[in-house]
């Protein structure tokens, strides 16, 4: 089992959270070592911390649990200077030192080593699995997210942040449609048809990110489909990952349909 001197500023565990911290890694099979369960009361404190965390034995790698409040505490920066200075000397550069923050610290107050070193966020789902990764000197096993082949974004529209020349006065919503890579053309979006008068739509195109105030586009009436289920909007201009089609409604459609006009690929999303 890896062994993790972990450094805190009392302050932080006065609820218990640090201890939390360690509750968890401890279920993974690693030994976590604090000062107020493995250090001799009656004993010199500083010569203590820095034969732990410079013992093989006792100490395999080093985090402190990273807030404003350890990062300015002197004791905390006295257990900084053991595992930089001594550890790093006596154990190599590749002594793991992990930074684990519970919430956003200004960079101006990490000591730069920690900047440079593995940052593990607390609020990442993974963050535990990540700090043990680290401190048995493994590579990080966390599966990766399956990234959808486009981008799917919805944005808020406050008309009078356009203006009135932007015709964007019943307008709610714009849902931002692009590919992660290649081309849509010629480009297809589609409804429920039974809430076209509900969602109000308009189709306009511009670049990714940003609702268009206005643009210049081959197409875009709405049209409801053989079989009346879709009401749908075409265009012959492209969709580009860089060049967006946003589909701009007074209220959010259940559910759409978007990609190329009449073939492949084509989008499924429910928006409920």
């Amino acid at each position: 089992m890896p062994n993790l001197w972990l450094t805190y500023c009392w302050d932080d565990n006065t609820t218990g959270d640090v201890q939390y911290v360690a509750q968890v890694l401890e279920r993974l099979d690693i030994t976590v070592h604090l000062d107020r369960w493995d250090l001799a009361a009656g004993q010199r404190l500083w010569g203590q911390i820095g034969e732990s965390i410079c013992s093989a034995d006792i100490c395999d790698s080093w985090a402190i649990y990273a807030t404003q409040n350890s990062f300015n505490s002197e004791a905390c920066k006295e257990e900084l200077y053991y595992a930089l200075e001594r550890a790093l000397t006596s154990r190599g550069s590749a002594f793991p030192l992990i930074g684990i923050f519970p919430s956003p610290v200004p960079s101006s107050v990490i000591p730069p080593a920690i900047r440079t070193r593995l940052y593990v966020s607390l609020t990442d789902p993974d963050w535990s699995e990540r700090i043990r990764a680290a401190a048995s000197g493994e590579r990080i096993s966390t599966g990766r997210p399956d990234i959808e082949p486009y981008e799917l974004t919805i944005h808020p529209i406050d008309p009078s942040a356009h203006g009135p020349r932007a015709g964007l006065e019943r307008k709610q919503f714009g849902i931002e449609m692009r590919p992660r890579a290649g081309v849509w053309c010629p480009f297809l979006v589609a409804f429920p048809a039974n809430e076209q008068g509900y969602v109000v739509p308009e189709l306009r195109r511009g670049p990714r990110g940003r609702v268009p105030d206005g643009c210049v586009m081959h197409g875009g009436q709405p049209q409801v489909s053989v079989d009346g289920s879709l009401c749908g909007l075409t265009a012959m201009d492209e969709a580009t990952p860089t060049q967006s089609f946003y589909l701009l409604c007074a209220n959010m459609p259940t559910k759409i349909r978007f990609g190329v006009n009449a073939g492949p690929p084509q989008y499924d999303v429910d928006l409920r």
